[in-house]
């Protein structure tokens, strides 16, 4: 079951440095939201300022992995929320995809906060330009 989905920027790569030769943290933004993604550097294809869609989803529903679209070029499976913190009317939600940590900072009504021990899966595409 998808429970986010928007288009982002690529504002911004490895701002406190490079610490693995083959992982970079990206800085995704949009108005009002800030995704902070880590990625292998030799599977994910888009550079700074490149538009992307970002969806993530969740084991709910007799949802799974063979149900997420085959458009995302980028995918990064077995998610697990470590963390959640609510600050005014945002959500902030950390997700460790098995090491490469996923920071999603958003207004509550622009997400569906996963339930407690549910697999997730984030996807990448290239965004048309428009």
């Amino acid at each position: 079951m998808q429970i986010f989905a928007e288009s982002f920027t690529l504002s911004a790569v490895d701002v406190d440095g490079k610490v693995f030769d083959e992982v970079s943290r990206g800085v995704f933004t949009n108005d009002g939201v800030t995704l902070l993604m880590d990625y292998h550097t030799g599977l994910f294809c888009h550079k700074k300022m490149d538009r992307v869609n970002i969806a993530i989803f969740t084991e709910e529903e007799d949802f799974t992995e063979k149900d997420i679209p085959e458009k995302y070029a980028y995918l990064m499976g077995n998610g697990v929320v470590y963390q959640t913190k609510t600050d005014g009317n945002r959500q902030i939600i950390d997700i460790s995809f098995s090491g490469l940590l996923v920071n999603i900072n958003v207004e509550t009504s622009r997400i569906k906060v996963p339930q407690a021990h549910k697999r997730l899966y984030i996807g990448v595409e290239g965004a048309k330009n428009t």
